[in-house]
């Protein structure tokens, strides 16, 4: 038969390595849970740096748009300039023709710095998600070395306390 000394040593041995197990699966779950948040903020940043492309795809549409609407309202000035007796191609029909077409370049160049700025601000959403990304895969891998740390230190002490008992 052991003696109770003994006996309460081995008991606290096994709680430690209780403890212990404990400490590395509560660090793993963390980690885990570390990583599957980068997971999702780099998935976010891919996200918004499709969300940019769209953006400069759509404004280069809409570009098109304002070039092919510019165009056919000059086609009309035109046509209603020669319906009216005016020589379409002097005076003040060409000035009137030329705003028309300075003013739809104005607003393709504002449709152009209006797609790039949402283009700017989805690639700055997408850098601060890459951002967390990162730091979410160091925040696991601490937390899996804190925990491997703190059970280290939990069996030191536990054997410490179990060789106290012995003694």
């Amino acid at each position: 038969m052991c003696s109770p000394q003994a006996a309460l040593a081995t008991a606290s041995l096994i709680g430690t390595g209780v403890q212990a197990f404990g400490i590395i699966r509560q660090s793993r779950a963390a980690s885990g849970q570390a990583d599957y948040a980068s997971q999702i903020a780099a998935n976010n940043a891919a996200i918004a740096e499709q969300n940019a492309q769209i953006s400069l795809e759509k404004g280069k549409a809409d570009e098109a748009d304002k070039r092919r609407e510019t165009r056919q309202r000059i086609g009309l000035q035109r046509a209603q300039l020669a319906g009216m007796g005016f020589d379409v191609s002097e005076g003040s029909s060409i000035d009137i023709l030329g705003d028309t077409a300075a003013l739809g370049e104005l607003d393709v160049l504002r449709i152009d710095a209006d797609a790039e700025n949402r283009a700017n601000n989805f690639r700055k959403q997408a850098a601060n998600f890459e951002a967390e990304a990162t730091l979410g895969r160091f925040a696991a891998k601490n937390k899996k070395k804190a925990g491997v740390l703190n059970a280290t230190s939990s069996l030191i002490t536990g054997a410490t306390t179990a060789g106290s008992i012995l003694i």
